[in-house]
């Protein structure tokens, strides 16, 4: 079945999106309310943990296939966990979708800080789209494709 996938770091960024699956989704934006982006200790990319009062912003991506998103759970580390949340689309609209949050139990991983997604897309982009290139070869190999 068919899901939306809400997207607020990296996998915001359709190369990304691109890079890890092999495959390129519409897309429309929206916000999430009671969350927040934060950055991710000693790492690029961030973590979206429940913040009572904060909304998040991010790209949601159509129709994503139930294959695709188990390249995605593979993607994502031990961080996440995979929630079905309500996102109001820009264009109006509220739907669930599917957004890897961090849980509480792990709040102590992320750096509290807010997440530059422009800092990412000049300084990190790049080597980040390598990484996640080599991620879906592997993933390609572990599936026999």
């Amino acid at each position: 079945m068919a899901r939306a996938v809400f997207t607020y770091g990296t996998l915001a960024f359709p190369d990304v999106m691109r890079a890890v699956t092999g495959r390129t989704f519409d897309s429309v934006t929206g916000t999430v309310e009671g969350h927040q982006r934060v950055g991710v200790r000693d790492a690029v990319y961030p973590g979206m943990i429940a913040a009572a009062g904060k909304a998040t912003e991010g790209r949601v991506y159509l129709d994503v296939d139930d294959e695709t998103l188990g390249v995605l759970d593979r993607f994502e580390d031990w961080l996440y966990e995979r929630r079905a949340i309500v996102v109001q689309l820009e264009a109006g609209p509220v739907l669930s979708a599917d957004a890897w949050v961090v849980p509480a139990r792990y709040r102590g991983e992320l750096d509290g800080a807010p997440w530059d997604s422009a800092r990412f897309e000049g300084v990190d982009l790049d080597g980040y789209l390598a990484m996640c290139q080599a991620f879906r070869r592997g993933a390609r190999h572990e599936n026999g494709s």
